[in-house]
């Protein structure tokens, strides 16, 4: 099936074939309609597109978009009625704000591909630069929220260093985003680089001075002198992710590592470890007494492990585990996580790991 690219410059991709979309008129016909995905009136595309226009005039004017739309190679999926259009394609829009409105906050950043619809600008219809104006703007500001919570997220697991740099692509884009140089800040100082925050507070006070003529606001003056005074911060709290709070998640993997701890000690205790790659590896454990006991801690690791958005390495966890060979709580646990696995892992990453497993 064809896979549309609407962030960054558009794309069409179907197998193995990538090919630019040219920012043609009768192209931003289809944008339009693969944004939305659902059948739309000619009579509501005509006053769209050409709402200045009278009725005659505006259909035959799609009319025409449309017949040129519809030789393009990679519009044959285009469903065209006598009274309505729909063009049903899988989007990379569609799949950011369906991880967004899960908060799945990582897929839903790395979705985010640049701006939507990178050079479509003053095309020379109204209602369309207005459209695509509105609707910039407003996936960039859930783009933004995203990292935001994903960053959070991180530092309330404790991975500061990696929580300021999260949020710092947000400063990349917009030096001025005061919302998330706090967050940069406070995880710099939390990760033990002090100097760095208040270097970075200092910066951030000469921009807007120079800039604007303004000062940081009263938050962010506060945590500067927190900062400045070595005073202890408290961390953020983490958003619910995948139905589980962080605390859930680190207390079920500290429970799984106790048992493995355990079970490595046992003279029953067989183990291989199979490398997929030079960073990451499986360790496959044979027991000659325990299989179901065993059983029960991978499947706990795959839970934590999918709970994290971990989902190459749940999905090599449950790889491992014979439905057969499990008992009745055990299969029942392996069943609630493949459908749990169906329903928040993208189905690239699905596709891609059936590959693998073939």
């Amino acid at each position: 099936m064809l896979d549309l690219q609407l962030f960054g410059s558009p794309a069409a991709h179907e197998h193995d074939n990538h090919q630019h979309v040219p920012l043609t008129k009768p192209a931003l016909l289809l944008f339009y309609l693969a944004y939305y995905g659902q059948w739309m009136t000619r009579e509501e595309l005509a006053f769209f597109f050409r709402p200045e226009a009278d009725e005659s005039t505006a259909r035959s004017y799609v009319r025409k978009l449309l017949n040129s739309a519809k030789k393009m190679p990679w519009a044959k999926e285009l469903e065209v009625e006598s009274e309505r259009l729909r063009w049903q394609v899988d989007t990379d829009v569609a799949r950011f704000l369906n991880a967004f409105d899960s908060g799945r906050w990582y897929e839903a950043i790395e979705y985010y591909d640049g701006e939507f619809l990178k050079g479509v600008a003053d095309v020379g219809l109204l209602s369309y630069d207005a459209w695509v104006d509105t609707e910039r703007e407003a996936l960039a500001n859930k783009w933004h929220t995203a990292v935001l919570n994903y960053a959070n997220d991180l530092e309330a697991s404790g991975q500061h260093l990696a929580a300021a740099e999260a949020v710092r692509r947000i400063l990349v884009q917009d030096e001025f985003a005061e919302d998330a140089l706090r967050i940069y800040i406070k995880n710099l100082y939390l990760g033990g680089r002090r100097e760095q925050a208040l270097k970075e507070g200092d910066v951030f006070r000469e921009l807007l001075e120079c800039e604007l003529g303004l000062e940081p606001d009263a938050e962010t003056q506060r945590l500067l002198r927190q900062i400045d005074a070595a005073e202890p911060l408290t961390r953020a709290v983490s958003s619910r992710k995948y139905g589980r709070r962080a605390e859930d998640k680190t207390d079920a993997r500290k429970q799984a590592t106790q048992h493995l701890h355990a079970l490595l000690s046992d003279p029953n205790v067989g183990v291989s470890v199979v490398g997929d790659s030079e960073q990451q590896c499986t360790m496959v454990i044979t027991l000659h007494d325990e299989v179901s006991t065993t059983y029960d801690m991978v499947l706990t690791l795959a839970e934590s492990s999918l709970s994290a958005g971990e989902h190459v390495r749940a999905l090599n966890l449950l790889s491992m585990v014979i439905p057969s060979r499990c008992d009745a709580q055990a299969r029942a646990k392996y069943d609630t996580l493949w459908g749990n696995i169906k329903k928040d892992v993208p189905d690239e990453v699905l596709r891609s790991h059936q590959r693998m497993t073939a």
